[in-house]
């Protein structure tokens, strides 16, 4: 065993234990839970006030683990396009994006130098293995963009076929003289496993209004982060009343008979392209077998009188 291919072991080990690292330490930074008490416990103004010196350290050390990734993301086009990407996979913590971001990096450079040792053991030179390298590590890292982007696709499309639900459970609850916020949160509580992909987004937005944000900002960023229609239109009604007020009733009924209308269009847009492809199996297949069960008999009684006559 060559030196350098010790060193690449040593570099692999070094790399595979960066995500037990992370994981150990995101098991420990979890509070625990305390048993709950049977009455009330009296808290010291110490206590208290330790708490709140606990707690504030916490959101400090909290900001400074996401600022490098909010900085990633405003100077890199890339690397917003792929936290865009995982907001629309339902992945909206900062936190959870770096973490699964550095996982794929680590993950394709570890594929990148098994690789690499594996060509520099063939006989491949050293230079051209660390090529064959690189292009197995920026393929795989493509490859998972593209899967990120298909499950992102995924879930737009579900949050489209959720908004008529949506939309028709908004009307019932605003016709009963409920106020936004507790709409919202009405939805989120009862709509989790009828609509659970819009119930999620819509929890969000409850949670940054409870947290004091205006409730018209906080639709607003929902808004942005989502490419599917009819959910994107149903936010920017309730974002439209919260700032000046009126009903949604009339709104809403008109969004939802233009969203039947739009999926009854797209029913008829597919049936005629299966009624087309019917159309070109059939002429691929159907008709020359039919030839072939209607003509054979003709054209085999023609050879045989044609042999007998070349036979006399």
């Amino acid at each position: 065993m060559e030196a350098y291919h010790v060193v690449l072991i040593a570099c692999v080990l070094m790399l595979g234990a960066v995500p037990i690292l992370l994981l150990a330490a995101k098991a420990d930074t979890k509070p625990k839970l305390a048993p709950p008490a049977p009455h009330k416990q009296t808290i010291s103004p110490a206590a208290a006030e330790d708490d709140s010196k606990q707690n504030r350290r916490k959101r400090a050390l909290q900001g400074l683990q996401l600022e490098p990734w909010r900085q990633l993301r405003k100077q890199y086009k890339t690397i917003d396009e792929i936290a865009r990407l995982f907001r629309q996979c339902g992945i909206g913590s900062a936190a959870d994006q770096m973490r699964y971001l550095i996982t794929a990096v680590i993950v394709a450079t570890v594929i990148a130098l098994l690789c690499w040792v594996a060509f520099a053991s063939n006989a491949h030179g050293v230079v051209m293995s660390g090529v064959y390298a690189l292009l197995v590590a920026g393929s795989l890292l493509l490859f998972m963009k593209r899967l990120l982007k298909e499950r992102a696709d995924k879930r737009q499309k579900r949050l489209e076929e959720e908004s008529l639900m949506l939309i028709q459970t908004t009307r019932m609850l605003w016709r009963v003289g409920l106020s936004l916020p507790k709409t919202l949160s009405i939805l989120c509580d009862e709509l989790r496993h009828l609509t659970p992909d819009t119930a999620s987004e819509l929890k969000i937005a409850v949670k940054r209004i409870d947290s004091g944000q205006a409730q018209d900002d906080a639709l607003q960023e929902l808004c942005n982060n989502t490419t599917a229609e009819g959910f994107r239109e149903y936010l920017i009604i309730l974002r439209q009343e919260s700032t000046s007020g009126g009903g949604i009733d009339s709104s809403l009924n008109e969004l939802y008979e233009v969203l039947q209308n739009r999926r009854k269009t797209g029913l008829q847009e597919k049936v005629s392209k299966t009624s087309g492809n019917m159309s070109v199996i059939m002429m691929l297949f159907m008709f020359p077998s039919l030839i072939i069960v209607i003509g054979g008999p003709g054209f085999i009684a023609i050879s045989r009188a044609l042999s007998q006559l070349n036979g006399d």
